[in-house]
């Protein structure tokens, strides 16, 4: 089991291998975030350039005109914000559907020892229940560690614009901050594959049990399997809970080091401030970039569960995909219509 367990790395390089058809639409999603995280930084540069200029001029119309800008920029944003979620969900939609496609079809020349095997409720669970999970990662793997990256660079650029020192110190922080993410995420990866893996088998035991009722309650195993399935659902119920406490200790593990940056980072600008190496500006724009840095870690740990979830379905899917079917077509194959 642990040879089939695969990293993270390799299963986000298969799962962007299976949008090849949709690469165009998908570089178009990722520009367009590139694109609205440039808008995004440019208002701590606007606050800082009105603090430090506008204010002490006193000029309201150089006042007006930068807010109407900055207006202008929001709605820009919006509007491509709209139009990329619009497109990662059409793109989320069409690759589901090509998936279910093509499990179908390859689940139909799998050989019948296989599918007896997985019998039916397992290949409902992978057919309908994990294919549905994956559809999520492209916004969970592919398209939001991308925004993550690119705001994180973003923002210590122009950190160290400012003051190199205090950019040095969030380096620190964010390196921290994601080692122990990317550390926990692929040790809880194999824990999330085997919970998909006990809910596809108790799905499995349900429906051979609903399909043979007759059977059932012909040998008075009504009990039996009521007391089975109570075991089942409550052995699950704490692997979960095991998993969600990882999960919430990790979260506000990342939440305590960043309250500890902050806390830092107006420490050390604030003496810069006193001794005249930095300006209010300057502190606005450090403080109005902590969120670039940090709110991405924070949104990828707050979907951590399900983007687990996710990748174990789709190892599933892949492992099963790759699997070498018994039953092969070919160009030359002789279909026969009407046999008498």
């Amino acid at each position: 089991e642990c040879k089939n367990n695969k990293s993270l790395l390799s299963i986000i390089l298969r799962l962007l291998k299976e949008f090849k058809r949709q690469r165009a639409q998908l570089i178009l999603v990722i520009g367009m975030g590139f694109i609205v995280n440039i808008l995004a930084a440019a208002f701590p540069w606007a606050g800082k350039y009105m603090i430090d200029n506008i204010l002490p001029q006193k000029s309201l119309m150089l006042l007006a005109v930068g807010c109407v800008i900055l207006m202008l920029v929001g709605i820009i944003d919006v509007c491509l914000n709209y139009f990329r979620n619009y497109k990662t969900k059409t793109i989320s939609g069409n690759f589901s559907v090509s998936i279910k496609n093509r499990m179908m079809q390859h689940l139909q020349r799998l050989p019948l020892v296989r599918i007896q095997e997985l019998k039916v409720g397992g290949i409902i669970s992978r057919l309908q229940q994990d294919t549905e999970a994956m559809s999520g990662l492209l916004f969970e793997a592919i398209v939001s560690p991308f925004n993550a990256i690119v705001m994180l660079i973003i923002a210590l650029s122009s950190l160290f614009l400012i003051n190199w020192k205090v950019s040095f110190l969030c380096i620190i922080f964010s390196f921290c901050i994601g080692s122990i993410a990317y550390f926990i995420f692929n040790l809880m990866l194999p824990f999330q594959k085997k919970l998909r893996e006990d809910n596809s088998t108790i799905t499995t035991h349900l429906t051979e049990a609903f399909n043979g009722a007759t059977v059932v309650r012909s040998f008075c195993k009504e009990n039996t399997i009521k007391r089975e399935y109570g075991f089942s659902i409550g052995l699950l119920w704490r692997k979960t809970l095991y998993g969600n406490i990882i999960s919430i200790s990790v979260d506000r593990s990342l939440w305590f080091i960043y309250y500890f940056m902050q806390s830092s980072i107006w420490l050390l600008g604030g003496y810069s401030v006193i001794r005249g190496n930095m300006t209010i500006g300057d502190i606005v724009v450090f403080i109005s970039f902590i969120p670039f840095i940090f709110n991405p870690i924070f949104n990828i740990m707050a979907l951590f569960s399900q983007l687990q979830q996710s990748l174990a379905c789709a190892e599933r899917t892949f492992e099963l995909l790759d699997e070498e079917p018994y039953v092969t077509c070919s160009k030359n194959d002789t279909v026969l219509n009407k046999i008498e």
